[in-house]
């Protein structure tokens, strides 16, 4: 997964990192949740993940304060067996 470096005039404080949320699209379920405290990734290798099974990831910057607005759902599937 992927992600655009947040603009500094977007920035309300000091960035501390990203958080990503992975939810199954079927069910809405969370399946997995993710802190990077680096501020100078813009990627993560997500593992684990069902096989032939659709996702929801979201996004979000947060601050000492908390996070900030979450991004829109981009949804990613993992092939099916034989595919």
């Amino acid at each position: 997964m992927f992600w655009d470096q947040v603009p500094s005039a977007s920035i309300n404080g000091v960035l501390r990192g990203y958080r990503i949320a992975l939810f199954k699209l079927r069910t809405q379920e969370l399946f997995a949740y993710y802190t990077v405290w680096d501020t100078n990734v813009f990627s993560l290798n997500i593992t684990g993940l069902e096989v032939g099974e659709a996702y929801n990831a979201r996004i979000c910057a947060f601050t000492i304060k908390g996070n900030g607005n979450w991004s829109d759902a981009q949804l990613a599937a993992t092939a099916s067996v034989g595919n």
